[in-house]
């Protein structure tokens, strides 16, 4: 696809992105369906990115309908990734190309297929560029940090996130090792300049003066009515992105200009709920019943292994939870394709009966989901109060230019999981040093 989504497609975009935020999930969420079973208790976890063990001993009789599933997927995504169009709204398109370059990384994909690495590196490195230059250029900040202008440069931490994955996968399979720690270098200080205070990260950084929260509203509205949205300072989503990339950088032999990880775990003790989960941001402390929860503690688990945090109070909680969880894990705010891929990483370090489970669940439902050109739709079910999908064609948002690169972005992130599930390591994330095991106790 050729050119610029602007016009439609602009208004599009920043209205998927643009969703009322889940302030306070109430009593009773409107979540439907039975609770499900809860597994095991997980043995003593692994690194950041493995699994305790390769399912051994485990039938796994999904395996060759999986299997020729990623193969579908895989071709089309090396087919569509590259030649995804620029759209303003929301940079989608740098996030899905490096999904793809990791989905291409993990996949025993064909010499052809993966000729087009070098090309979606390539461009992500492009994009990373303009949003350093940009991110220092007053004109270009947006005002509040809910701000869904696309005139502005908004929502570019979670795709540099997954770039920084990307390239410290890239330096850990040795493929293009200078372009990849130029792209690290590069990941690292936006990202550095893009934490906030707290520790956390949001969408990016504001004008100097703006204020933390936007609130856009919709106008001609009866009696004077206001709706509020926007984006707070920061959201546990972005930061679970943001904390995996920097995590797999760090553990870079050599790199320099690492931002320290420090404030970034405190931010994650400070925002854990009593139930053990994570909410949409650290405002919520009564949001313990939202089942969107789920996905998010499971991304919330995967960034605390990346970020070598110890396996303490704060694990547990957030362990036992997403094991309790399990059956939630689609049904997420923001993106359920992305809460399902973390928890994918999340579900390798908690047990293999709780892996099983897992992969059981959520393994032959995408499968069977497949379409004939080998998209892989968002799996969530919208159960539960809060649910954003990201299938355009459950959203009504089915304009070509929108729909189609939305398409490529709910199959990269399903393939990533697919390929999880089937045993598939990041390497990068190998090379992160398992976080000391402390006596139970409160860490907060």
């Amino acid at each position: 696809m050729a050119g610029r989504v602007r016009g439609a497609g602009r208004i599009l975009a920043a209205a998927l992105v643009a969703a009322v935020a889940v302030r306070e999930a109430p009593a009773g969420d409107g979540s439907k369906g039975a609770e499900p079973a809860q597994p095991k208790a997980p043995s003593a976890g692994g690194r950041a990115g493995s699994a305790e063990g390769k399912d051994a001993g485990v039938a796994d009789d999904g395996a060759p309908a999986r299997r020729a599933a990623i193969r579908r997927a895989v071709a089309l995504l090396a087919a569509k990734a590259p030649g995804l169009a620029d759209s303003e709204g929301t940079p989608r398109k740098p996030f899905t190309q490096a999904t793809t370059g990791l989905v291409l990384l993990l996949d025993d994909a064909t010499t052809e297929t993966k000729s087009v690495l070098p090309e979606l590196a390539a461009s992500v490195a492009r994009w990373l560029e303009k949003v350093e230059r940009e991110s220092r250029d007053q004109a270009r900040l947006p005002e509040t940090t809910g701000s869904f202008s696309s005139d502005r440069l908004i929502q570019y931490v979670w795709p540099t996130g997954q770039a920084a994955l990307l390239f410290a996968e890239m330096d850990a399979r040795g493929v293009h090792r200078d372009a990849a720690r130029a792209g690290m270098r590069r990941c690292m200080t936006i990202l550095g300049e893009a934490r906030a205070s707290n520790g956390g990260f949001g969408h990016g950084r504001q004008r100097p003066g703006g204020t933390s929260t936007g609130r856009p509203t919709l106008p001609g509205l009866p009696g004077g009515l206001v709706v509020s949205g926007g984006y707070p300072e920061t959201l546990i989503a972005a930061t679970n992105v943001a904390s995996i990339g920097l995590g797999a950088v760090a553990a870079v032999p050599g790199l320099p200009s690492v931002p320290d990880l420090e404030p970034t775990r405190r931010h994650y003790r400070d925002a854990q709920l009593r139930n053990g989960s994570f909410p949409y941001d650290t405002s919520q402390r009564s949001a313990d019943l939202s089942k969107t929860n789920a996905g998010r503690t499971a991304g919330a688990l995967a960034a605390m292994a990346a970020l070598a945090m110890p396996r303490d109070a704060t694990w547990k909680r957030a362990s036992d939870y997403v094991i309790a969880e399990t059956d939630w894990m689609a049904e997420g705010h923001g993106s359920p394709c992305l809460n399902l891929m973390h928890a994918a990483l999340a579900f390798r370090l908690v047990g293999d009966d709780a892996r099983t489970a897992f992969r059981d669940r959520f393994g032959p439902a995408l499968v069977a989901s497949q379409r004939e050109d080998g998209t892989l739709p968002c799996p969530c079910g919208k159960r539960a109060f809060g649910v954003t999908c990201d299938d355009p064609e459950a959203t009504g948002l089915t304009l070509p230019a929108f729909a189609e690169p939305q398409r490529v972005y709910e199959t990269a992130l399903n393939a990533m999981t697919l390929l999880l599930l089937e045993g598939k390591t990041l390497r990068s994330l190998d090379r992160v040093p398992q976080g000391a095991v402390v006596t139970p106790g409160r860490t907060k």
